[in-house]
């Protein structure tokens, strides 16, 4: 029997060290994920500040080819204006000079209007990758409040449960307090053994209608607060 219960004992000791360096390794990588997020958020917001940076300067060069439009389009009315006012003093400018003016002011225009139609697909472009970015981000953001959520909630179960269980103790294999631990914990560990248990609560259940009886409530009845402070002196220890 003594032999049994070494080996008995140096198996929980295994498992221990099993669920030891399970949980050591969910630690790591917890912190790789948080490491990786870290470093994505990062990442994006560089992306998103050269996204804006480049938007402005294609907004500045389209703003730049446009002036320079205006400015042959201003070019072409003083020329008008001053040709009606050679001709009405009896100035003609030759034809062919009239021809090379026009050459070179549409060949400027048709250069500069191709450049300002690059520019506006360029900021076309880019705006579409910031709104996909920040329609992207919403998205985020919204996962992160639900997940701040759900650990919010997580936690005020934890606490219901500390409340009306006490907080949660484990025992190594070799302490006294690991066989009782392992007996009271049973249902948490084994299905069958939650069964059992259920099955032997279940059995005290009867009609409404019996003397003395009363229904099971609709969630957990939580305790009372400690009456003094004697009291809650031994119910912290």
């Amino acid at each position: 029997r003594l032999k049994e219960k070494k080996q008995k004992l140096f198996v929980e000791r295994q498992e221990a060290i099993v669920q030891r360096d399970i949980k050591e390794s969910k630690i790591d990588k917890w912190r790789e994920t948080v490491t990786q997020e870290m470093f994505d958020i990062k990442q994006k917001a560089e992306m998103k500040k050269m996204a804006d940076k480049t938007l402005n300067s294609v907004r500045s060069k389209i703003s730049e080819t446009s002036r320079k439009l205006d400015l042959l389009k201003g070019l072409q009315r003083l020329r008008k204006i001053r040709m009606e006012a050679a001709i009405r003093i009896g100035r003609y400018t030759p034809d062919e000079s009239e021809e090379s003016f026009e050459n070179q002011i549409s060949k400027a225009y048709s250069i500069l209007t191709n450049q300002r139609e690059v520019y506006e697909g360029e900021e076309k472009t880019l705006k579409v990758l910031l709104e996909a970015e920040q329609e992207e981000n919403k998205d985020l953001a919204k996962q992160k409040k639900q997940q701040i959520e759900e650990h919010r909630e997580r936690l005020q179960l934890k606490k219901r449960n500390e409340m009306l269980f006490g907080k949660k103790v484990s025992f190594d294999a070799s302490e006294p307090q690991h066989t009782f631990y392992q007996y009271y914990n049973q249902a948490n560990e084994n299905f069958t053994s939650f069964l059992q248990i259920r099955q032997s609560w279940d059995c005290y259940i009867v009609e409404n209608y019996v003397s003395g009886s009363s229904r099971i409530p609709d969630g957990w009845v939580l305790p009372p607060l400690p009456s003094n402070d004697t009291w809650a002196k031994y119910l912290q220890t």
